[in-house]
């Protein structure tokens, strides 16, 4: 952790090893700041021990920093808040990637602390303003997301913004005494703002159908947009209630917007569900059957797909083809109920709704399976990963980026222990049942007939060990009977993806692409 001074650009401190994921909480009057360290941080192959909220002062050996809080379970991912006055210490501790979490509340003044919630049994998220904190969680069985307010000396619960039929809670913030809520409906963004009470609910405007991810802190009144869309490039909005949204700032791309043609479609999944799926082209594009297509997909970790303006959809529209991006179960889009229908034993439906997307994009002639490629990365990696050795007679080639594939051992290696609970571990004689049924190492087929497979990895990922890639691509380049090919990219000086250098990410980006046009047929 490295403290700078903004003014000069100087070291303003020593930095602080072991600090990997820190959240960071300032004092009022910035004479220290509240941290979360992992023990022992600074020595190799020690990145994932127990981890600690501490208090640092300016101009004092970290190393004597007193620890305010530890972790109980080796898993823990800790992570704290601190309120506006300095005075209330928001403790969450996660069990692992879940999201459920324990909590407590450290008055910083009498070093007191409360325990808030002492079970994993609901997920927490939120900050503290007031002497109240503000919580999205899914207590009650709220799936959709709620925000409870908790009165900091009494403990008090009440709700602060109900759960609503439909539209999925994404984010909150407090903002000059107000409640900013981002929520999703049908997979785009909509802005709220609320009263402290959750009463007086109005709409922040957004420019139109996308992705919006917003800024603002207690004191200002100011609220920074980030807006996005197929077809509408990265823009930066400033709003008040007194002026309404003001862009600062957008991208200027060499791309022609107005010729880019968005539609979702709702397309049925093999139990039934209805799944939403984008489809973005050129105008003037004909449904024949014979379109090279790019089919997105990750389905993991509550986490959304959104709507987003991206250099490769649009080099990809530019060559005549189409992007498609699938919201299959797993991911946030549709609530924790959307996340639960494709986790653990029942990660297959996350498998099976993106084979079906695959054949409505047949079926309604956008493409054909010697036309479609597909593309995941991470747990999206193992997606594709799934798609190679279940569904491969679907599609024509796959990027199976930095991928988990060998489920049976994921857990053993790096920070896997902390992803058990969204697949669960082979340790378990039930959840290894279901685990062996779809991990994509253990079912490579015996002389089996592969689409082309591009597998990518970082030679120092610290969160994926590269060995998925390698074992897998070996693996498949000995059992293809077909005469497709099996390649594997290890990036050496890279690791998960963040911190890329922008010509590295060029690189990666050119390569897949002309992976995927060599591939199809694309001249």
């Amino acid at each position: 952790l490295h403290l700078l001074d903004t003014d000069s650009g100087a070291e303003a401190d020593k930095p602080i090893d072991g600090c990997r994921y820190a959240s960071v909480g300032w004092l009022p009057d910035e004479s220290g700041f509240y941290y979360t360290r992992k023990l022992d941080g600074n020595h190799a192959g020690e990145i994932d021990t127990e981890q600690s909220v501490r208090f640092h002062k300016i101009g004092t050996d970290s190393e004597n920093d007193e620890i305010i809080a530890k972790s109980s379970i080796k898993e823990a991912i800790l992570v704290s808040t601190l309120d506006e006055k300095g005075l209330w210490l928001l403790l969450t501790e996660y069990q692992g990637s879940s999201g459920k979490a324990k909590l407590a509340l450290y008055n910083t003044s009498t070093k007191e602390t409360k325990k808030v919630v002492d079970n994993y049994d609901n997920i927490y998220e939120g900050e503290v303003y007031g002497g109240y904190a503000f919580l999205k969680t899914d207590k009650d069985g709220a799936l959709n997301w709620k925000i409870e307010k908790l009165n900091c000396e009494t403990l008090e619960w009440t709700t602060a913004v109900p759960e609503h039929e439909k539209d999925v809670i994404e984010f909150f913030s407090i903002s000059n005494g107000r409640i900013v809520v981002s929520k999703m409906h049908d997979v785009a963004s909509k802005l709220s703002i609320y009263d402290l009470d959750g009463k007086n609910e109005r709409e922040i405007p957004l420019p139109a159908l996308g992705s919006a991810e917003f800024i603002s802190d207690p004191v200002n009144k100011e609220i920074y947009v980030a807006f996005s869309s197929f077809a509408f490039p990265p823009a930066i909005y400033e709003y008040t209630e007194e002026t309404g949204m003001k862009q600062l700032w957008q991208a200027e791309v060499p791309v022609k917007t107005d010729d880019i043609v968005t539609e979702q479609v709702f397309y049925t999944s093999k139990d039934g569900t209805k799944i939403p799926m984008f489809i973005i082209y050129k105008k003037g594009l004909e449904k024949n059957g014979k379109n090279h297509t790019f089919l997105r997909g990750y389905g993991g970790f509550n986490v959304n797909y959104p709507m987003y303006f991206s250099a490769v959809n649009a080099v990809w529209i530019e060559t005549g083809g189409i992007m498609a991006i699938a919201n299959i179960r797993g991911g946030g889009e549709y609530g924790e109920k959307w996340h639960r229908a494709g986790m653990l034993d029942k990660k297959q439906n996350t498998f099976d709704d993106f084979a079906y997307a695959m054949k409505y994009l047949a079926d309604e002639k956008y493409t054909n399976p010697e036309k479609l490629a597909i593309w995941g990365g991470s747990n999206g990696g193992l997606l594709t990963g799934a798609m190679v050795t279940q569904y491969g007679e679907l599609f024509k080639a796959a990027v199976v980026a930095v991928p988990l594939l060998d489920m049976l051992r994921f857990h053993k290696f790096l920070i896997g222990r902390y992803w058990v609970s969204e697949y669960g571990s082979s340790d378990d004689k039930a959840q290894l049942e279901y685990i062996l049924k779809y991990s994509p190492y253990q079912n490579i087929k015996k002389d089996g007939r592969f689409p082309a497979v591009l597998l990518t990895a970082g030679e120092h990922d610290s969160r994926v060990h590269p060995m998925h890639a390698k074992k897998m691509a070996a693996a498949l380049q000995y059992e293809n009977k077909s005469n497709n090919p099996i390649f594997l990219w290890v990036e050496t000086k890279a690791g998960h993806g963040q911190g890329k250098s922008m010509q590295a990410r060029i690189k990666e980006s050119a390569m897949e692409i002309g992976f995927f046009l060599k591939m199809l047929g694309v001249e």
